[in-house]
């Protein structure tokens, strides 16, 4: 029943990775590229058993290309959470100011972000990929093996919930945003085929993923406020708002992980074996 649409899937993933490397000079291209990764390293997780031991080599491959593409992005990521301040919140030349300077940072990097070496490394790792989805046994998986997949990643993220969200590291959060990536990406991949998975669970882990990934944002521009950092010049300034910003995400992750992991994860496993067309 999977075989063929899984195939089908990861050679969608694949092209898709493929397109935004010929136009990977732009910061949307570049975006793209790195989103697709990700989701092709949550579709190897998925078909684990059928990947063997070619999954890990491959995961890894997809993920260095993708942290080779990180610089630019990471400077796109400290303007949208400047963005992100409540307008009063910041004086608003000096908000100015800094806009116009990580600007020029974000230029800078993506001028760099794929030189020919990072696009040959891009390439192959494509290429191999293509090779092995090709002679990967994905018609032998069983549900079972779909729905322990999917159990595994949705207790990895659930595990990493924290306690307590305002006494949480930011390397505590960044890997539970992780966790939530691969979960929402798997059940993105496979919401045709398994329509009991339902709509809604995907945008609540959505919503979760977002406020996760704009505390991150704020973490990222927060650094940039250090010793000899691009915005020391405004540290006292921007970190308080900085920290209230990140509070009120962190209120709206929160709820949002309560939806989300509301199910034990049996429950998500016994969804893909009853799903009309799991079951066949």
């Amino acid at each position: 029943m999977f075989g063929g649409s899984l195939r089908r899937t990861g050679r969608g993933l694949l092209t898709a990775a493929g397109h935004s490397l010929e136009g990977a000079e732009g910061a949307e291209a570049i975006h793209g590229l790195r989103k697709t990764l990700k989701r092709w390293r949550a579709f190897l997780r998925l078909v684990a058993p059928a990947a063997g031991d070619r999954r890990k080599a491959l995961d890894v491959a997809a993920r260095d290309v993708a942290q080779s593409l990180g610089r630019a992005r990471d400077h796109q990521a400290a303007l949208d959470a400047l963005g992100d301040l409540k307008a009063k919140a910041l004086d608003p030349t000096a908000r100015s100011k800094m806009a116009e300077r990580l600007t020029a940072l974000r230029d800078q990097a993506q001028g760099k972000a794929l030189p020919t070496s990072s696009g040959r490394a891009a390439a192959r790792v494509l290429r191999e990929a293509r090779q092995s989805l090709d002679v990967m046994p994905l018609d032998a998986m069983e549900t079972d093996a779909i729905a322990s997949a999917l159990r595994h990643g949705y207790r990895r993220a659930r595990r990493a919930v924290p306690d307590n969200w305002n006494e949480a590291t930011p390397d505590e959060l960044h890997a539970l945003r992780k966790w939530v990536v691969v979960h929402r990406s798997q059940m993105e991949l496979l919401k045709q085929q398994l329509p009991r998975l339902g709509r809604k669970s995907i945008r609540d882990a959505q919503r979760l993923r977002s406020q996760l990934g704009r505390y991150r944002d704020l973490v990222l521009l927060a650094q940039l406020t250090r010793k000899g950092g691009a915005l020391a010049s405004w540290r006292n300034n921007l970190l308080p708002v900085i920290a209230s910003r990140q509070k009120q995400h962190l209120a709206a992750a929160s709820r949002c992980a309560a939806k989300v992991f509301a199910a034990k994860p049996k429950a998500i496993g016994k969804m893909v074996k009853t799903s009309p067309r799991g079951s066949r």
